[in-house]
């Protein structure tokens, strides 16, 4: 019986000090947490651009660690990833994919994805880099429907920011390659 009070004496301890502490923010409120994916509103894609996207757009090539490069171009719409030297942790030959997430029970339908994989991985896998190195991410402004502030990675809820207007792109940094989505988030 003695060993129930003091189990009993030590939580009420510990709530007491919670209380007495305080929280940062109004319990009763949601806190919006920094990964929660439920903020971000996907990107919806150019109604004159659903044609090509409903078709798959890609591009393939091999990309070395010491040169590094660039995936799509023209042959994506001048939609594109620019890999830098020394980025990649060995030579691969990678694959850059535009494809309308057409799926209706998605949250992401009606939006455009970018797959960036290498042969060998499965599209849901990190690609990831050497010494915490950046990659670009390019999107041609005709593309999009809104102005983007934020890409997300649809496997981990991942969020980037800092995307930049870049003449006739939006451009971002991205610390690995698999599947992003261009999003707004408040």
């Amino acid at each position: 019986m003695r060993t129930f009070y003091r189990y009993l004496a030590l939580v009420l301890v510990s709530l007491l000090v919670v209380f007495a502490v305080g929280c940062e923010h109004n319990p009763v409120e949601p806190v919006a947490s920094e990964d929660n994916v439920t903020d971000v509103k996907p990107v919806p894609i150019n109604p004159e651009k659903l044609g090509l996207a409903k078709g798959v757009m890609s591009f393939a090539r091999y990309i070395t660690v010491w040169s590094g490069g660039k995936l799509g171009g023209p042959q994506t719409d001048y939609n594109y990833a620019e890999i830098p030297p020394f980025t990649l942790q060995k030579n691969m030959f990678m694959y850059f994919k535009l494809t309308l997430v057409e799926d209706t029970k998605s949250d992401y339908y009606g939006t455009l994805m970018y797959t960036i994989h290498a042969w060998g991985y499965d599209e849901a896998d990190l690609i990831p880099f050497r010494n915490e190195s950046k990659s670009w991410l390019y999107i041609n402004k005709d593309w999009l429907g809104a102005e983007p502030n934020v890409l997300v990675n649809i496997d981990t809820g991942e969020k980037v920011r800092g995307i930049e207007d870049y003449g006739r792109h939006y451009r971002v940094q991205v610390p690995h390659f698999s599947r992003w989505i261009w999003g707004i988030s408040d």
